[in-house]
């Protein structure tokens, strides 16, 4: 996820704050891209991570709750959003990833996409600064979020929020429990279905929420089915 320790900084070089060390088999969808983001597995050729995490990066790990142990996996094509920055510098900020295909196993394997509204809560999962300007996890960590109604996330005073946040947004997290630098990219997860990817916030754990890509929108939804069939 994107956060603004300086107004432009992404949180793609964004991580886990308030939550613990999780086993692999946890979150066996949870994917490494490049080493400096998240991402999600959503078929056995196919994975979803944040457009501003950009198309430099050539492999995904997966399959280990360790940032740097699990096997690279050589990524084929990027596809970014073609509406990505339509309304917002984080609007369709998603891209998808295509690789060889993979063996699934407790280990490895992808989560469904939810196609419905979703819950009050997420969890998200991720190898980000466990604080403000700290490093990457070594172990995959994973928190539980609070959804914050967009309305109220709407209304805070900072140049990405303020009345700009779009449909394809959602927001969660707050005051010591949110994603950080790092995390990009990684799963928003509701009743065990994906429902957004860490997209951008400003700072960790402050008293704002972080930022999340609504896959579940009706248009991004349509876009990943059209690639990906799922």
């Amino acid at each position: 996820m994107l956060f603004l320790f300086v107004l432009i900084e992404t949180r793609a070089v964004f991580g886990i704050l308030g939550g613990h060390g999780i086993s692999i088999r946890k979150a066996p969808y949870q994917a490494n891209y490049g080493d400096i983001c998240g991402a999600v597995l959503v078929h056995q050729k196919w994975a979803l991570t944040s457009a501003h995490c950009g198309t430099d990066a050539t492999f995904i790990r997966v399959g280990s709750k360790y940032r740097l142990r699990g096997p690279k996996i050589i990524i084929k094509k990027h596809l970014i959003h073609p509406k990505y920055k339509e309304e917002h510098t984080f609007d369709y900020d998603i891209q998808l990833l295509l690789f060889r295909s993979l063996h699934f196993s407790e280990f490895v394997r992808s989560i469904e996409i939810s196609n419905e509204s979703f819950g009050s809560k997420v969890y998200v999962s991720g190898w980000g600064y466990g604080f403000e300007k700290g490093d990457y996890n070594d172990i995959l960590q994973q928190v539980e979020l609070p959804i914050i109604p967009i309305r109220e996330c709407q209304k805070v005073n900072n140049l990405w929020y303020n009345h700009t946040l779009t449909s394809r947004m959602f927001c969660a997290g707050g005051e010591g429990v949110d994603a950080c630098q790092g995390d990009s990219g990684g799963g928003a997860v509701s009743s065990g279905r994906l429902v957004g990817l860490s997209s951008f916030g400003f700072g960790c754990g402050r008293r704002i929420p972080g930022v999340y890509t609504n896959v579940t929108e009706t248009r991004v939804r349509k876009w990943i089915k059209e690639h990906t069939g799922v």
